[in-house]
Formats: structure tokens, C-alpha cells, sequence
């Protein structure tokens, strides 16, 4: 009641030992897990799995299945939900080179896409015809007033600060194009959380590259509203509201009515 967060419960229903990094969505009563890591050959390379499990009534996590999988592997990308489309974005790919003895790394611009009911995902994956300016991976994802937008991240591991977005057309995505009246220097960062709540768009916290391979942890937040784009902006400068009580990165935020909470994460310390 009131909003509040109850006790947290572990879950002993893992996916596998061997993979990591994964990106997470509940379409109706399923947990999928899209990409990530697999380290099952000895190495780390991006892979194209996707799991999922079904969410009991009493909040329980049942075994993990595979589903069909991805066009190719990804790690670290975006996903949303548009409809009746889940749509996976951007992300990094990761292969490892036997002649070298070594892992190379690339960020991505291809979106994939699947259609989904109340069931979960009810087919294969496609690729969409509209791909992304330049690879992302590590950015934000929102979607608000008919645009889907994607904010900040990496390519090929240098942090960014770019906003694309494109239109929504019932469930497809249209061509990305790239938000040229905002700019803000706090958007120059990877991992950060974003809600959309109340009108506002909100980017909280990530990993700010201050020089080298030097990394800090941001403890802003931005609004963003109008959502309008190229035809009318309607940016407004950031908004800054008290700061969380951590600087995090990797974390999550979530809008519950009148709450909003930020969960996960870890600190410059690694905490």
C-alpha cells in the first residue's frame, strides 16, 4: 500500500552460469532475458539467446526456456516495448579472434524486433529497415507522445551525448532521426536510468568519462518535456531536483503514482 516497496526475496531460479549481462522485460506473465554474455566456449563473445520464464501468481520465478533467438548476438543494447512489438536496440557485439588470441568489440545500429501478445513472444525476430544513425549500446530508452527515443551510451566504448528519436506507427518504428536543439554535457555518459513520468523525462545517474579511462558516477537529473522533436522542440533546459542519496550507475528507476525509485547500481567504489 501507499506505494511502498515490500521485503525483498532472493530467487534460486538462475539462468545460467555461463551468461551475463543480459537485458530483462516482462511481457504478461513471462520474464524474458534478450543477449548478453556467454562464456560457455572459454571466452566471452555476445550472444543471440532468448530465455524465458513464466512469473507465478505468488511472484515466483519457474524454469527458463529458450525461445527463438535474436538475428545476431548482442550485449549491453536496449529494449522497449511499442505496442504489440518488442523491440531490441542497438547494443554491442563481441567476438573473439582465435588468431589473435583476443576479444574485439563493436557497437551496433541494427534494431531487431518481435511481435508479442498476453502470451509473450509469438514469433521470429526481424531485422527493422530503420536502424539507428550510429551504434549505441549502454544509452537510455524512452517512449513518450508517440516518439521513442534513445539517449546517451557508447560507440565503440567512447561515451556520447546524442539524442535520437523517431515516430511511432501503431507498432513500428520509423526513421531515427537526431534531436539537435537539446544538448547538455550531462548527457555525455553510459548506463544511466530513465523514466518518464508526470510529462517529464527523467535521466538519472551513469558513468561519466572524465579523461582517460577515469570514470566518475553521476548523480543528476534531467527533464525533458514536449517531446516534439525536429517539428516542435519544446526542450527544456535541465531540471535539477535533489540528487539520489548515491551517485549510481547500471541502476534502475521506476514510477509507482507518486513515488519514484531508483533501484541497483553500483557506486565509483564499486559498491
Amino acid at each position: 500500500s501507499n506505494n511502498e516497496i515490500g521485503t525483498w526475496t532472493s530467487v534460486s531460479t538462475g539462468i545460467s552460469s555461463s551468461l551475463n549481462s543480459c537485458e530483462f522485460i516482462l511481457v504478461g506473465d513471462k520474464l524474458y532475458a534478450l543477449g548478453g554474455i556467454d562464456n560457455s566456449s572459454g571466452h566471452s563473445e555476445s550472444s543471440p539467446a532468448v530465455r524465458y520464464a513464466t512469473i507465478g501468481t505468488n511472484g515466483s520465478i519457474g524454469s527458463w526456456t529458450s525461445a527463438s533467438s535474436m538475428p545476431a548476438g548482442r550485449r549491453h543494447g536496449r529494449i522497449i516495448i511499442v505496442n504489440d512489438r518488442l523491440y531490441y536496440i542497438g547494443g554491442k557485439v563481441i567476438r573473439y579472434i582465435v588468431e589473435f588470441s583476443q576479444s574485439v568489440e563493436d557497437s551496433k545500429a541494427e534494431v531487431f524486433y518481435a511481435d508479442i501478445d498476453s502470451g509473450g513472444v509469438t514469433g521470429s525476430w526481424s531485422t527493422s529497415a530503420n536502424s539507428l544513425p550510429q551504434g549505441r549500446d549502454r544509452s537510455c530508452v524512452a517512449l513518450a507522445r508517440e516518439k521513442i527515443y534513445i539517449l546517451g551510451g557508447e560507440y565503440n566504448s567512447n561515451k556520447q551525448s546524442t539524442i535520437y528519436y523517431a515516430d511511432i506507427s501503431g507498432s513500428s518504428i520509423g526513421t531515427w532521426y537526431t534531436e539537435t536543439t537539446y544538448t547538455n554535457s550531462y548527457m555525455t555518459c553510459s548506463d544511466a536510468c530513465s523514466v518518464v513520468t508526470n510529462n517529464t523525462l527523467y535521466v538519472i545517474g551513469g558513468e561519466n568519462s572524465s579523461g582517460g579511462s577515469d570514470n566518475s558516477y553521476l548523480a543528476h537529473w534531467i527533464g525533458l518535456t514536449g517531446y516534439g522533436g525536429l517539428e516542435s522542440p519544446g526542450w527544456y533546459s535541465d531540471v535539477l531536483l535533489e540528487d539520489p542519496p548515491t551517485a549510481t550507475a547500471y541502476g534502475t528507476a521506476v514510477a509507482l503514482t507518486t513515488k519514484l525509485y531508483i533501484v541497483g547500481g553500483v557506486n565509483s567504489s564499486g559498491a
